[in-house]
């Protein structure tokens, strides 16, 4: 399960995302929509740890629940396989089948 609750960033004196609370449970699929601007990327960087809230908290049950998000404008390698992407993203494809089966 992931849950953020009251998750607030601001960048200088410009709010982003104030007070932003939600939960996804196991098994459970999730599309995130919205306007340029609107502060998707900022809330996907505070869910990965790339960036941290001004305010609120992020809880991962269990804690080592792995987060998946391709960012915007990513541009693999053009003569890397498919194989070779997720090896290099995930590890070993077989052993990350296991742990999702």
């Amino acid at each position: 399960m992931l849950t953020a609750h009251n998750l607030s960033k601001a960048y200088g004196l410009s709010p982003i995302l104030e007070n932003i609370t939600f939960s996804i449970n196991a098994g459970e699929r999730v599309g995130l929509i919205g306007p340029n601007g609107s502060g998707k990327s900022t809330l996907m960087h505070l869910l990965t740890g790339q960036e941290r809230p001004d305010r609120g908290s992020i809880m991962l049950n269990p804690p080592n629940l792995r987060i998946g998000y391709l960012a915007q404008g990513f541009l693999p390698d053009e003569d890397q396989t498919l194989g070779e992407l997720l090896h290099q993203t995930v590890g070993d494809p077989d052993e990350l089948e296991a742990e999702l089966g």
